[in-house]
């Protein structure tokens, strides 16, 4: 696919997209019925596969409006020449495969016959296998479904019912676990690695993201329920839930903060110390590097969600805060050594607000 950036500063509707390019969620959706009688009734009378067929007329539809085409790349609005289709196949053991059509810009025919020749291939031994473009329009996508929760729960949050409240957050974590398993999956672990390390002002290239925005959203929304002082089954539903996740996600921030950070200063305060006494090979430095590596990469994804957290605890009553203070203090000292300047903002708030006044007051 080629591709070209665009001057939106040259476009008419620049004052449009300079306004809704900074919202969350910055996406309209619409659906119209569409008769497609005559096309089915050919479809039924020339045996043509339906779906197939549906995929190359909508596709070649969407190629021909150019902002159907565009992009938001590295703060740039992009626009390729072609969007090419994709979907998944059912396998005979219930699993699914990824069939990628390539451009519908081909003779019907040929096309119909690429998408059945894909069909087969992942019948017989198709995997979930996943490039760079679906695992960034994925992320975006779910990323930014998460902070529209986010925000919905904060302006409407009265005209919920608490089930309501509860099956968003089930299917919160729903998506959060699917992310989770999909995260482990081999094909995407080949293709992080192929990919490498983000470069700086690139996009994280890795499912994290995407599991960090919806686990972020739980989190608000828990807190939101947290502080409902006029519903105490509410408050009671986010409490425990809410509490553990806040350490758990605390821990393993501090963990892998200590191992980005912590363990490098060490590492090279002991080399400075025995220069001449290095006994690791090289192999096993570069192990500890690529550790080093993928630890700051986690660390910077979860800054969202720690900062949530902090957030969160900052707006809590004071009365509710000293309750679980003792749990967490000790982690609050290891990210104040360890983290950066954004989370150490949130933590020094709490220092001054709230443990100031538990030592002092």
């Amino acid at each position: 696919m080629k591709r070209r950036v665009l001057s939106m500063e040259n476009d008419p509707r620049w004052e449009q997209y300079k306004l809704f390019s900074a919202y969350a969620f910055p996406c309209a959706g619409l659906t119209v019925p569409v008769d497609i009688t005559g096309l089915y009734e050919w479809m039924q009378r020339e045996k043509k596969p339906v779906f197939l067929t549906l995929l190359y007329l909508v596709s070649r539809a969407a190629n021909r409006v150019p902002e159907l085409r565009r992009r938001i790349e590295g703060g740039q609005v992009v626009e390729y020449d072609d969007c090419p289709t994709s979907f998944t196949e059912m396998k005979p053991d219930g699993s699914y495969a990824y069939c990628r059509m390539g451009s519908a810009q081909v003779p019907y025919e040929e096309y119909i016959a690429r998408g059945r020749s894909l069909q087969q291939q992942a019948r017989r031994g198709g995997t979930l296998e996943v490039d760079e473009v679906m695992a960034h329009t994925k992320s975006v996508v779910q990323s930014d479904l998460a902070a529209l929760v986010s925000e919905v729960v904060d302006l409407i949050y009265k005209s919920f019912t608490f089930e309501q409240v509860k099956r968003m957050l089930g299917l919160l974590q729903s998506v959060s676990d699917m992310t989770r398993d999909f995260h482990q999956d081999l094909e995407l672990r080949r293709m992080e690695k192929k990919l490498g390390f983000p470069k700086e002002g690139d996009m994280l290239p890795t499912l994290i993201y995407e599991q960090v925005a919806v686990e972020t959203s739980i989190v608000h929304v828990l807190f939101v329920l947290y502080m409902d002082d006029a519903a105490p089954e509410r408050q009671e539903y986010a409490n425990k839930d809410l509490l553990e996740r806040m350490q758990a996600y605390l821990k393993e921030y501090v963990e892998v903060e200590k191992v980005a950070h912590g363990a490098a200063e060490e590492a090279e305060k002991k080399e400075s110390e025995k220069e001449s006494e290095k006994k690791e090979s090289e192999k096993e430095s570069e192990k500890k590097e690529s550790e080093k590596k993928e630890s700051e990469r986690v660390a910077t994804a979860s800054i969202p969600l720690i900062t949530e957290i902090v957030s969160g605890m900052d707006k809590t009553p004071f009365e509710k805060f000293v309750a679980y203070c003792q749990t967490y203090y000790p982690l609050f000292i290891a990210m104040v050594e360890f983290s950066g300047p954004e989370v150490r903002a949130g933590l020094s708030k709490i220092f001054e607000d709230k443990i100031g006044k538990m030592l002092f007051h």
